[in-house]
């Protein structure tokens, strides 16, 4: 008869009613992976460069200012809301009760603080009006507008304070695997290459200080991302003339050049996971298993059920 086999004797697919589909992974190339994410983080603290640093920062204090006006509106209403809410004659009521004036008081100052800081973070009026800016004939839709801000809001709160736009910045400059989203990076960027604010179109000279520092010591990265840009003739035109790009121009070169560079990338690590060793069954690992049945290897049979063992 046939010799009955443990669940662990299987390689792949499904083993039984009482386990789930086992993902057998190659060992190798998981090891390669949690090394990539390891410098991964570790490239977030990478302090930016002077020249970075300084556009980063007018970027981000050009941006703040661009829906000052409703910014000061609703801060004014929400200041009286909160005036009201904390008038005298509840706080009196309060302290009848037993509560204390003073911590009221505290928190109401808290709650204005929190307010005014409102209006030194980059919120969706903002974003909304300085792509009206880049672009007049073409009105930004708001739902992408939030999507850039989700992208890099860590504490929740619909707005960009400077700290999260440098941790983005950080991210997607130093991504090599093209996986970091990119929608709000690709606007800072192309808002630091703007030499003059009044500009609303770039050129290859405005890219090259920014790409040069990216990219440092590696030539062929920085040709290769100004003819990604602006094509073979690396900002020249076949008359010779200076190419302009405006802001959805540049957003369409740099988009389809992320997804060329990620489809590369990605084919690389196919390969190199079918030309390894271990994907051939020499050394696999098993990632999640729902059922004790496995623990017990000598009593699981070929669908994964227990049998009696015999003494």
């Amino acid at each position: 008869f046939f010799k009955k086999k443990t669940a662990y004797e299987l390689q792949r697919g499904l083993v039984g009613s009482e386990m789930c589909i086992r993902d057998s992974i190659n060992a190798e190339y998981m090891g390669q992976q949690f090394k990539l994410m390891e410098l991964t983080e570790e490239s977030k603290e990478v302090p930016l460069n002077p020249l970075e640093s300084e556009r980063l920062t007018k970027v981000f204090n050009f941006l703040v200012r661009q829906d000052i006006a409703e910014k000061n509106k609703e801060l004014e209403e929400e200041l009286a809301k909160i005036e009201s809410k904390y008038k005298v004659e509840e706080d009196i009521k309060k302290d009848e009760k037993g509560g204390k004036k003073g911590d009221r008081q505290k928190k109401k100052e808290k709650e204005k603080a929190k307010l005014k800081e409102k209006i030194e973070k980059i919120t969706e009026g903002d974003l909304m009006k300085v792509l009206e800016f880049l672009d007049p004939k073409i009105k930004p839709k708001i739902t992408e507008v939030r999507d850039m801000i989700w992208e890099v809001d860590e504490d929740m709160d619909k707005c960009v304070d400077f700290s999260e736009l440098k941790k983005m910045y950080q991210r997607c400059s130093r991504d090599k695997e093209w996986l970091e989203p990119r929608k709000l990076f690709n606007l800072i960027q192309f808002l630091m290459f703007l030499s003059d604010e009044t500009k609303t179109d770039i050129t290859s000279e405005d890219t090259l200080q920014l790409l040069y520092i990216r990219h440092q010591s590696d030539r062929k990265a920085l040709d290769d991302s100004v003819k990604a840009i602006f094509g073979e003739g690396k900002g020249k035109d076949e008359k010779g003339d200076e190419i302009h790009l405006d802001y959805n121009q540049y957003l369409e070169r740099v988009n389809r050049m992320a997804l060329e560079n990620y489809k590369k990338i990605k084919g690389q690590k196919e390969q190199t996971v079918k030309g390894s060793k271990s994907f051939k069954g020499t050394s696999t690992i098993c990632l999640l298993y729902t059922s004790d049945a496995a623990d017990d290897t000598p009593c699981v049979d070929l669908g994964g059920r227990r049998f009696s063992k015999k003494k």
